[in-house]
């Protein structure tokens, strides 16, 4: 469910299993109100949508009903590791994670493109790299979930 169409515009961009984590490559979306999820994309815990009763419209004009909220912690590549990253999202009719930066930097973190150098900048000070699509020069944060407790988990490859 959280395999991505190529639309012609965006990556297609996916969730990968493993037998440790599920690895989630999020659309960094300076132009989304808010962050967005397909069912059954993200594990974490889940609640009424902040946002019931409202709606969004895609990039397209496609209507968005957010379902439920659901809050996950993200693991992400960081210049000098590996660093947390937790992430509330809006489970809706989409068809890849999207990562809102207005909510990112609501949650005091700061989203720059810079050419050649595009990254998210936790409060923390942690720089996670963004990785720029090809073909649409959008970009994304690549990012995996947990999927066994920390003891079961080895390394940090991504």
């Amino acid at each position: 469910p959280c395999v991505g169409e190529d639309d012609g515009l965006l990556c297609s961009l996916e969730r990968k299993v493993s037998e440790l984590y599920t690895y989630i490559d999020m659309l960094v979306d300076s132009g989304a109100s808010i962050s967005a999820a397909p069912a059954g994309c993200i594990v974490g815990k889940s609640s009424s949508s902040r946002y019931a009763g409202s709606l969004f419209r895609a990039a397209n004009g496609t209507p968005i009903t957010p379902e439920a909220s659901i809050a996950g912690l993200f693991e992400c590549r960081a210049q000098d590791g590996v660093s947390n990253l937790g992430i509330r999202f809006e489970v809706c009719g989409v068809s890849k994670a999207i990562l809102s930066v207005r909510e990112l930097n609501r949650a005091g973190h700061s989203a720059l493109f810079i050419p050649g150098n595009a990254h998210i900048l936790l409060s923390t000070g942690a720089v996670l790299p963004l990785y720029e699509c090809p073909k649409s020069g959008g970009f994304y944060l690549r990012t995996r979930q947990r999927l066994k407790p920390i003891h079961a988990a080895a390394g940090t490859g991504f």
